[in-house]
């Protein structure tokens, strides 16, 4: 198995030994050179297409090939819809559980499952509870997640449906996280063998869900055989757009991307602290005060990855948009035009789409992926 390196101290360890945190606090990057020694390139032949769902991308992933064959749920392409002659949606929702947090619950479950786990814990704000719940449903695992007391009551029932414990937690979204944290840190000190510490399956702590998340651009450019030239898609704790950038990464290693498409990240102006440290030139995500906001998926007032996210976003030449409720209101009503159900998260995308066509013109050749429909439509 592959190893983790420390983003902050590089200190490495072997991923199956690892916490769901270095020592020192910091989070968990993949060691890209043992990374690459234990997947292939990707390329289109080597698509394992007899495999069930995601698992046809199985070669391109550090994890057991039979594990992540075996925690499949039949998962198919999800479709491209041609909105305009510039304007191509990838519709995300089409997945087993509506969105696009299915492909990273996948993939870190598998690794959950190679680490032995007893049991998995997660906190999320409905659409990573969904997936990790039912995937660790497959996987016969025993699984828990918080949620924070705004959560729309459709996904928790859903989380419930599909065999978890729900925890609704009161307060915010960054303050659920932290009280499963903090009874992650205290189960620290009394774990043994009768009493097993519970998997953190976090889609922002786990570099292995981001692995997961990757398998769009490998499915994306199985359906076209290239790249768009821009992608606009909503962020909250990045892992969408990590997972962007690492399937980018690896077709460009490949041979089968000569160039980056432009990433427009987009938050909501309620609650948008790395849009705000990019305006500002700054490295750290800005100190800011939330307020409610429709987009509830990417309402995360202290991404915890947020320093990476802005390291890349010079790398990369990532732009950043803020949009409001009413926007976002407004693009969820005319995506309802074209028969698609985006929930407001999903529909944040658009709206910086068209706030960026009424400034500059429209772009070409643009992708949107509607990242998720559960139950919390506008």
């Amino acid at each position: 198995m592959i190893d983790f390196i420390c983003s902050d101290c590089l200190q490495k360890v072997p991923a199956g030994q690892a916490g769901y945190r270095c020592n020192c606090g910091g989070l968990w990057q993949l060691e890209a050179a043992g990374l690459t020694n234990n997947i292939e390139s990707f390329s289109l032949d080597r698509i394992q297409r007899s495999n069930p769902g995601l698992a046809r991308y199985a070669p391109f992933l550090p994890l057991s090939a039979e594990t992540l064959i075996s925690l499949s749920r039949q998962e198919s392409q999800t479709p491209l819809l041609q909105l305009t002659p510039d304007l191509c949606v990838k519709n995300e929702s089409a997945l087993p559980h509506g969105s696009f947090k299915d492909r990273g619950a996948w993939a870190v479950i598998a690794f959950a499952v190679q680490k032995g786990a007893a049991s998995i814990v997660q906190d999320s704000s409905g659409n990573a509870g969904l997936s990790v719940a039912a995937y660790a449903a497959q996987a016969g695992l025993p699984c828990e997640i918080y949620v924070p007391e705004n959560t729309n009551q459709g996904k928790i029932a859903k989380i419930e449906t599909a065999g978890a414990t729900v925890h609704i937690i009161p307060g915010s979204r960054d303050h659920c996280a932290d009280v499963l944290r903090a009874r992650l840190d205290s189960a620290d000190t009394i774990a043994n063998s009768s009493h097993p510490r519970p998997f953190y399956a976090s889609h922002v702590y786990q570099p292995l869900f981001i692995q997961g998340v990757k398998t769009i651009v490998y499915e994306l450019f199985e359906q076209r055989q290239k790249i768009p030239q821009h992608i606009f898609l909503p962020v909250g704790n990045g892992t969408l757009l990590l997972g962007l950038i690492r399937g980018l990464e690896d077709l460009r290693a490949a041979g089968l991307l000569a160039r980056f498409p432009k990433l427009i990240a987009v938050q909501s102006a309620n609650c948008a602290p790395l849009a705000t440290a990019w305006e500002r030139k700054e490295n750290s995500p800005c100190p800011i005060s939330t307020k409610p906001t429709l987009a509830e998926g990417i309402a995360i007032a202290r991404p915890a990855r947020g320093r990476e996210l802005l390291a890349l976003t010079g790398k990369y030449h990532i732009s950043w948009q803020q949009v409001s409720d009413d926007a976002i209101e407004q693009a969820g009503q005319k995506l309802r035009h074209y028969r698609l159900a985006a929930e407001p998260t999903a529909a944040a995308a658009f709206a910086a789409y068209s706030k960026f066509c009424s400034l500059y013109g429209t772009p070409p050749d643009t992708l949107i992926p509607v990242t998720g429909n559960n139950l919390e439509i506008i």
